[in-house]
C-alpha cells in the first residue's frame, strides 16, 4: 500500500472534504503524520489566546482575538458567561454566551468614516 503511494506525486493526491490524518513535514526536513484533531489543538492555542476568568470590572472593549469567560457588567450585554473574540486588521466579531445557555450575543467592532474603531451594540441571535 506504501510503495503506490510514495509513487504519487502530491499534485496526484485525492482531494476530499475531511480526513483523519494530514502528512506534512517536521522542523528536520523528516516527513511526519499527523492526527487531524491535534493540528486543531495545536493551531486554536496560536490564534486564539485564552484569558480564562475577566475580573468583574474588565471590558471585552480591547479584548482581540481570545476567548474565556466574563461578566455583563462593563461590556453592556448584559450576560454572564463565555466569550470569543477573533478578527482582524482592527477588525473584530465579539460573541457571548449565557452560561446557563438561555442566550446568545454578538457585536462588531468596525472603523468609522474617519477610520476611529468602534463597537456596535450587541444584539442578540436567536434560534425558533
Amino acid at each position: 500500500m506504501y510503495k503506490d503511494m510514495a509513487d504519487k506525486r502530491m499534485n496526484e493526491f485525492q482531494q476530499v472534504a475531511d480526513a483523519e490524518y494530514v502528512y506534512a513535514e517536521a522542523a528536520d526536513g523528516s516527513q511526519i503524520k499527523m492526527e487531524w484533531n491535534n493540528i486543531i489543538k495545536k493551531i486554536i492555542p496560536k490564534l486564539l489566546e485564552n484569558k480564562n476568568f475577566l475580573p468583574d470590572n474588565a471590558s471585552l472593549d480591547t479584548i482581540e482575538n481570545a476567548f474565556g469567560y466574563a461578566y455583563g457588567y462593563n461590556d453592556n450585554s448584559g450576560i454572564w458567561g463565555p466569550f470569543i473574540s477573533f478578527g482582524a486588521e482592527g477588525y473584530q466579531v465579539q460573541l457571548k454566551f449565557d452560561y446557563k445557555g438561555e442566550g446568545i450575543k454578538f457585536r462588531v467592532k468596525y472603523k468609522d468614516e474617519d477610520n476611529n474603531p468602534q463597537y456596535t451594540l450587541w444584539r442578540a441571535i436567536s434560534f425558533t
